[in-house]
């Protein structure tokens, strides 16, 4: 019998702010050699731009719901992470963050 390798979500909240290290960050995740593992970026922007543009470069994301606090935004987004391992079946959850990708801060 064939050994299945533990089914993986890598996964985090982003927003429009984030949009200077998307493509770093995307270039990161397509290097992972882990192959049982799904992407997903939880948008949680204001509005749909930066979630159609996430999509336009072909990761998969979803839209989270708008609040005005950003810690409000982050653990929404968070919980609906949460409920997609749960409920999908995951063994694993690991969260790759955007903020500072690689070092890399705004000025």
């Amino acid at each position: 019998m064939e050994k299945k390798e533990p089914r993986v979500l890598v996964a985090c909240p982003t927003w429009e702010g984030q949009k200077y290290c998307l493509d770093e960050y995307i270039a990161g995740i397509k290097a992972l050699t882990y192959k049982n593992c799904d992407v997903l970026l939880v948008d949680n922007s204001k509005t749909e731009d930066y979630y159609n543009h996430i999509k336009s470069k072909g990761i998969p994301a979803i839209r989270s719901k708008w609040f005005e606090g950003a810690m409000d935004r982050i653990i929404y987004a968070r919980n609906m992470i949460k409920d997609i391992v749960l409920k999908e079946g995951y063994d694993y959850f690991l969260s790759l963050e955007l903020l500072g990708w690689r070092g890399k801060h705004r000025s």
